[in-house]
């Protein structure tokens, strides 16, 4: 589905085809009158100009968006003093906050997806309250930021509308007030009301009735790099909140860790000192997904995550 009004030049084709019979018609009269040297030149330098700016619309032309990135809740910034032991204290950490009913959608100027992203997390920075801190220098990271990476959701993979959903997955701001540098860490936010309170909504399009519960055994980098697994396991909580539920996993006799994930979904796995947010997918017979680090910078694109399906003739025992 396309944004609507995103076009900078909605009738470009038609004011340029008009354009280049004006100037064609003109540039024949001309020479019809003066065989000077300056109207070719000119006639040059015309096309050369109506032939870039063809070149650039090309370029910049609206990208398609997608139904999941027509809404984005509206951030405010708060300065979290609570985990400045964690960063360290030079540094400032700038959280989010997202109010139910409070949303952002596409401008025209928004070309692409990544342009509305970058506006919806770096224009909230000017505004927040605290006049000891440069926010000029904040904002200015937070743009160079955009430069380099592509910035992408849990709920942009499942094509998932920001108000179906209680808890998203936003962009933590850490600021180093020595250094000036700017880090996006991937934090999980819940919605709350007018009040402050945590505020929950029906998400009917992740728990439609073709959502399985399939036993799996999730594996990438960060995961696959602790060794203690077995001895300090992780709990799984599902983001949808009809059905949402803690669990332990279950251990086959190969020592392979499942869980059940809903298929398609997203998931919290957690346990002190590791946490992820985890998108499952099941693509024809294989089990696939995107996975990202709390607490950790913000990946540029998905972060692929693989799953091994639990062997029927070997069931899992609980421990």
């Amino acid at each position: 589905m396309t944004c609507p009004n995103t076009a900078p030049l909605p009738h470009f084709k038609n004011i340029l085809a008009v354009l280049v019979l004006c100037l064609v018609t003109t540039t024949q009269q001309v020479q019809a009158v003066s065989k000077e040297p300056y109207v070719l030149v000119g006639t040059v330098v015309l096309w050369y100009g109506f032939t870039m700016l063809g070149i650039y619309e090309f370029k910049n032309k609206p990208e398609p968006f997608s139904e999941s990135m027509e809404l984005m809740p509206r951030i405010t910034y708060e300065i979290d003093n609570s985990n400045s032991h964690i960063h360290g204290a030079t540094k400032v950490v700038l959280k989010p906050k997202i109010i139910r009913g409070q949303y952002i959608k596409p401008h025209y100027w928004d070309m692409h997806v990544s342009n509305f992203i970058e506006r919806v997390v770096c224009g909230p920075i000017s505004k927040t309250s605290n006049p000891g801190l440069n926010f000029i220098a904040i904002s200015d990271q937070c743009h160079e930021w955009f430069k380099t990476h592509t910035m992408v959701f849990p709920h942009q993979a499942l094509g998932i509308k920001v108000d179906a959903l209680d808890t998203l997955l936003l962009p933590e701001l850490v600021f180093d007030t020595n250094s000036h540098k700017l880090e996006l860490m991937a934090a999980h936010v819940s919605f709350v009301d007018e009040e402050g309170r945590p505020s929950s909504a029906n998400s009917e399009v992740t728990n439609k009735k073709d959502v399985h519960w399939q036993q799996l055994s999730p594996s990438f980098p960060d995961l696959n790099a602790l060794k203690d697994i077995k001895d300090h396991p992780f709990e799984l909580c599902h983001h949808v909140p009809e059905w949402a539920r803690m669990q332990e996993p279950t251990t086959d006799h190969n020592g392979l860790i499942y869980y059940q994930f809903p298929i398609p979904g997203i998931s919290h796995m957690h346990r002190s000192g590791a946490e992820f947010y985890i998108v499952s997918q099941k693509k024809v017979d294989e089990f696939t997904g995107y996975y990202w680090t709390i607490d950790a910078p913000w990946p540029s694109g998905y972060q692929t995550l693989q799953f091994s399906k639990v062997d029927a003739s070997t069931k899992p025992v609980t421990h």
